[in-house]
């Protein structure tokens, strides 16, 4: 047996008190796995939204969904590979929502409920519309333009009262609006019976709106005139996917995916693959729901023969086990980004690697704690995965 002296046995104590007073965090830390180090990381103000390709750069919104703020956010184009800011445009009082570039213009809404058109070289306003929106909070147009023949087309809503209340949607003019490519003068504005928080989609001659509040709209491109709409289970706030001719996918937040044919305006069939649906991407004839209870789906979207019209369940599911809050599809991997802030790559529904993107804290362990979600997209894009968060945009490698 071991004869241990009176010092040697009051330093064991004083270990074993360090590790459970404060040392047991830095134990745990030892044995987190390495964290993959983002090519680079872009420190926006507040809520960075979804990265755009704009010709050989990026553009990336600052603070989607925000209004009412005293502080400006930037819309920047960066070269991909740097972050190195080409140029940036401030919006006040409000973030910006999505953008879109269409030769040689970028599109985009603003939370002040504006749609502005900047030279895509050097970020130079050509035209703003202004509906004339003056309420302190809500409203806002976020979803990404719709650039069809000489139109813009977006959703806006708005409010000519300073102190509407953001939670009424009654005290708001929700609406489609088509804009002069030109010179962004209004050429018809049409009423819908909610807020369009993604951009409108063209299908089979017809545009298509979902409100958030959970009615899909089909317009007229030419005149505006409402030709039908269609009740869905749920808000919407996921962007609707064209996957066939004349047929439109809508996720609802609840987890229903609608399949919808426009021209008739009938949905085909509904699946529920997931609850709470957080996310999504549409590669080829797959479409990827991730959702707040952690799976990851894959729906066939060939309605008439594909997989899922046949047994009537996804191609695949995933569980990530916590809440997946971005997913993104590079060929035949898909990465779905869990709220501990660790990537999962899948094929064929099967987990390939689990690498964590995110240092490790002192209050959240090997990772974020997953009661806070701060992704809020996950897109590839020329060869990269972008991550945007609630304060940043990082690139990581797709290659391990």
């Amino acid at each position: 047996m071991l004869d241990w002296s009176r010092r040697r046995l009051l330093a064991a104590v004083g270990t074993a008190g360090a590790v459970g007073a404060g040392g047991w965090a830095l134990a745990e830390r030892t044995r987190c796995r390495p964290f993959v180090e983002p090519q680079w990381t872009y420190v926006g103000r507040r809520r960075l939204g979804p990265t755009v390709r704009s010709g050989n750069d990026l553009l990336l919104p600052e603070g989607y969904g925000v209004t009412g703020s005293s502080t400006d956010h930037r819309l920047a184009a960066v070269e991909p590979f740097s972050a190195q800011v080409q140029w940036a445009v401030v919006a006040e009082g409000g973030g910006f929502g999505v953008p879109v570039r269409v030769d040689d213009t970028v599109y985009v809404g603003t939370g002040r409920d504006t749609v502005r058109a900047l030279d895509a070289d050097t970020g130079e306003r050509r035209w703003i519309y202004d509906p004339g929106g003056r309420e302190e909070h809500g409203g806002g147009a976020w979803g990404q333009p719709l650039v069809t023949g000489d139109r813009v087309l977006v959703g806006v809503s708005h409010s000519t009262d300073p102190n509407a209340d953001p939670t009424d949607p009654d005290e708001f003019a929700h609406r489609v609006v088509a804009l002069d490519r030109n010179d962004g003068s209004e050429v018809w504005a049409t009423p819908v019976s909610g807020q369009v928080w993604t951009g409108p989609a063209l299908a089979s001659g017809v545009v298509v709106a979902a409100a958030r509040q959970g009615v899909l709209h089909g317009l007229d491109p030419a005149t505006g005139e409402s030709l039908w709409g269609v009740s869905l289970p749920d808000r919407v706030t996921q962007p609707v996917s064209i996957v066939a001719d004349g047929v439109l996918a809508v996720v609802a937040d609840d987890g229903t995916v609608a399949f919808v044919d426009v021209p008739d305006a009938t949905i085909r069939r509904t699946r529920n693959p997931v609850r709470d649906a957080t996310s999504l991407a549409h590669s080829g004839d797959t479409l990827y729901v991730g959702g707040a209870e952690g799976r990851v789906a894959a729906l066939a979207t060939d309605i008439d023969g594909g997989i899922d019209a046949e047994t009537g369940a996804p191609r695949w599911t995933y569980d990530a086990e916590v809440p997946v809050d971005g997913v993104a599809v590079a060929g035949e991997t898909v990465f779905a980004i869990d709220r501990t802030g660790h990537r999962h790559r899948i094929v064929d529904g099967e987990r390939t690697a689990r690498d964590r993107l995110v240092e490790t804290e002192h209050t959240d362990g090997c990772g974020w704690d997953g009661n806070l979600r701060r992704v809020l997209d996950a897109t590839v894009v020329r060869g990269g995965l972008y991550i945007a968060g609630r304060f940043w945009t990082r690139l990581y490698p797709i290659e391990r």
